[in-house]
């Protein structure tokens, strides 16, 4: 009688290429599920906490879409008036209007350039009636000063111009309203005479 032996090798090889297939099939249904996982978005994601996403369903924050029951909830709607439009204060224009309105000054340059008191009290007396005369209540948005001198001293009529600005106009500013601006030009040939122009807010 005779008996075969049976080779371990073939028995081991066997075993582990059966393992291998194996193997292959776990990882394979593996990524399977993990590709359905993440195209349905379903089973492995976290719950949002409303961070990066919608708000959990169950979560509720007080506040004007959630207030707190029993306390009344404020209107929605701004005031209207009869047209239905919203209420505002009325804004003042910001256009100028084309025609200013220009008066003349005698002012002693020498003096003026000496800042005597006296004949800067006189100048602004002499604005404020001009301005009273001329716009009461009105709101200036450019204020033009122009000195008068020949064309040799151009540099000097520009300069008393600015000083008249900072000692007469400036320390008035009232008169003029807020949001006037101030510049200095020379304004042609002739000595101690100051010319204002004004240009209003519509």
């Amino acid at each position: 009688m005779t008996y075969r032996r049976r080779s371990p090798r073939r028995g081991g090889a066997g075993f582990f290429f059966g393992s291998g297939w194996l193997f292959a099939d776990l990882m394979l249904a593996l990524a399977a599920m993990f590709l359905v996982v993440n195209v349905s978005g379903e089973g492995l994601t976290a719950p949002s906490s409303g961070r990066n996403g919608p708000p959990d369903p169950g979560h509720r924050t007080l506040g004007p879409q959630n207030p707190v029951p029993g306390t009344p909830t404020p209107p929605t709607s701004e005031p209207t008036g009869p047209t239905g439009s919203p209420t505002e204060p009325p804004a003042k224009s910001s256009q100028l209007v084309a025609q200013p309105i220009t008066f003349a000054i005698t002012v002693d340059y020498d003096k003026l350039g000496a800042a005597d008191p006296d004949t800067i009290a006189g100048a602004r007396q002499e604005v404020r009636r001009q301005m009273e005369t001329l716009a009461p209540r009105r709101h200036a948005g450019v204020v033009l000063t122009f000195a008068a001198a020949p064309v040799e001293k151009v540099t000097r009529a520009i300069d008393l111009a600015g000083r008249f600005n900072e000692a007469v106009l400036y320390p008035i500013r009232e008169q003029f309203g807020s949001a006037a601006g101030f510049d200095r030009f020379w304004g042609g040939d002739g000595w101690n005479q100051i010319r204002v122009r004004i240009y209003f807010f519509a």
